[in-house]
């Protein structure tokens, strides 16, 4: 009986707590609404100030050519392990070492050299929209004489930059499709530079198959002249089919890595900034800091009344 007395004491207390806390915000209300309020400005006023860019995407699917070659791999690995043949880690698609190459540094380096773009991803501050133009940090480059004010950023930034900010992968793992994004002011250039990157990536896979098929095929060849053991010319020549057929499509497939499902558009709206929620998020931060400052000022007077 005493315990359960005890547990309606505490519950009645902390009923009374919840009711008096209640009541010392509802004194505070305006103060509290005015803190809100104030923090919702400033959100709106932060909106106005951030660059907006805009995003392109687009949504392909995986092209993949190892059947064969892991049919190959499985009837005659063994053979060709002590015939001293590497058959290659089949478990590796041509997806997954494409998205390796859309992120790394060497690929980054030849799309922004070979296509000019440097100044275009990081010397600009803004796009203007009536002449469709991008608009330069004047302190840093100069369109008219195509020259760097100061010293450009460093390759080690730009590529960071770019593999944060401006490129994004993603990959459904049930479906396998990959969604390829460009981030920029521009909408019209983040729609171009999205589809240099495709015709760019596709063309690397591409040329190191190519170059890869010709020299395993010039080495089978040889291997093939050596060799007087049936097994090992049966192997030399599925090996040789496999690696003609790999050229073979290297040289006509349209879509070597991947099929474009959704190609890449000119974005009608922009991505960023996210202006509602920041102005939610940063309203809520205003309401929870004007709870914790009522509380703080009530406390004070407490004390000073003591």
């Amino acid at each position: 009986m005493d315990h359960i007395k005890v547990d309606n004491e505490d519950l009645a207390q902390n009923e009374i707590d919840i009711f008096r806390l209640f009541s010392i915000f509802w004194s505070y209300k305006l103060h509290i609404v005015g803190i809100t309020a104030f923090f919702s400005l400033i959100s709106l006023v932060a909106i106005l100030f951030l660059p907006v860019k805009f995003t392109s995407s687009a949504l392909l699917a995986p092209v993949d050519s190892n059947n064969f070659t892991n049919r190959i791999a499985a009837g005659y690995g063994g053979l060709a392990g002590l015939a001293g043949i590497d058959l290659g880690d089949q478990s590796i698609s041509k997806t997954d070492l494409a998205i390796e190459i859309l992120q790394s540094r060497s690929f980054f380096i030849n799309i922004m050299e070979e296509r000019s773009l440097l100044p275009a991803l990081f010397a600009t501050k803004g796009w203007n929209e009536e002449k469709d133009l991008l608009i330069y940090r004047e302190n840093l480059y100069d369109p008219e004489s195509d020259s760097w004010l100061n010293n450009k950023p460093f390759i080690k930034e730009m590529n960071e930059e770019w593999n944060k900010d401006i490129l994004s992968i993603s990959k459904d793992n049930k479906t396998n499709f990959i969604t390829i994004k460009i981030r920029h002011y521009s909408p019209t250039f983040a729609y171009q530079l999205l589809n240099w990157v495709l015709e760019d990536l596709d063309a690397e896979v591409r040329n190191r198959d190519m170059a890869s098929s010709t020299k395993a095929i010039e080495y089978l060849q040889q291997e093939l002249k050596d060799t007087d053991t049936n097994e090992l010319k049966t192997l030399f020549y599925s090996l040789i089919q496999e690696q003609t057929n790999k050229r073979m499509l290297a040289k006509t497939n349209p879509q070597y890595v991947f099929n474009i499902i959704d190609p890449p558009f000119v974005p009608e709206e922009k991505s960023d900034p996210k202006s509602f929620l920041i102005f939610i998020s940063v309203s809520i931060l205003g309401f929870f800091a004007s709870l914790m400052f009522v509380l703080f000022i009530n406390i004070l007077r407490n004390r000073n009344r003591t």
